[in-house]
C-alpha cells in the first residue's frame, strides 16, 4: 500500500534539499511521537551516506520500543532545481519488522516565490497485516506533515 503527502512548503527548496540529507530533520519530523536514537558508534553522522547505512532505534513517545531499522539515505540531484531523498533502508527488528516492504522516497522542486513543493510517498506492506501497518504508518504520516511545516518555517526564519 502507498502513502503520499504532497505539501507546499514556505521554505526555500535548497534549505529543505540540505535539511533532509541531514539526520537531526529526520529527528525533528518523526519527534515528538517517535523518538530516533542512532545505535551506531559516534551516533549520527552529519549527513546521511550512501556508502554507510545507519542503523537507529525508534521509540514511541521515547518509551515503547517499535524496533530498529536502518536507515540508507541516497541523495541525488534531479535537475532543474529538483532533490531526491530515497531510503534505501529497511526495518530490522520489533513491531518495524512485519513490513516486509519498505520504500520511502522524498522529493523537492521549486515553486514560484521561493516555494517548495514537497513530496513523501511511502510504500509499504505487511503481509496480512497491511491495513493494519497502513493505518498506523498512515497516521504517523499525517503528523509528520505537521513537523514538516514546521521544520520549513523554522529553516526559513534561520535563513
Amino acid at each position: 500500500m502507498r502513502i503520499l503527502l504532497k505539501l507546499e512548503l514556505d521554505c526555500p527548496t535548497e534549505l529543505l534539499a540540505d535539511a533532509l540529507q541531514r539526520p537531526e530533520a529526520f529527528r525533528a519530523v518523526a519527534g515528538p511521537l517517535a523518538e530516533v536514537r542512532s545505535l551506531e558508534p559516534g551516533g549520527f553522522p552529519e549527513r546521511w551516506s550512501p556508502d554507510s547505512p545507519h542503523r537507529v532505534e525508534i521509540r514511541l513517545l521515547g518509551v515503547v520500543p517499535l524496533g530498529t531499522q536502518v536507515v540508507d539515505g541516497q541523495y541525488r540531484d534531479l535537475g532543474s532545481g529538483m532533490h531526491e531523498l530515497r531510503d534505501r533502508g529497511h526495518p530490522e527488528s520489533g513491531l518495524m519488522a512485519v513490513m516486509t516492504t519498505f520504500e520511502h522516497r522524498m522529493v523537492v522542486s521549486p515553486l514560484p516565490g521561493g516555494r517548495t513543493l514537497y513530496r513523501d510517498q511511502l510504500k509499504m506492506g505487511a503481509g496480512l497485516l497491511t491495513p493494519f501497518v497502513w493505518f498506523g504508518m498512515w497516521a504517523f504520516w499525517q503528523k509528520r506533515a505537521l513537523s514538516m511545516r514546521q521544520l520549513a518555517a523554522k529553516l526559513r526564519d534561520e535563513r
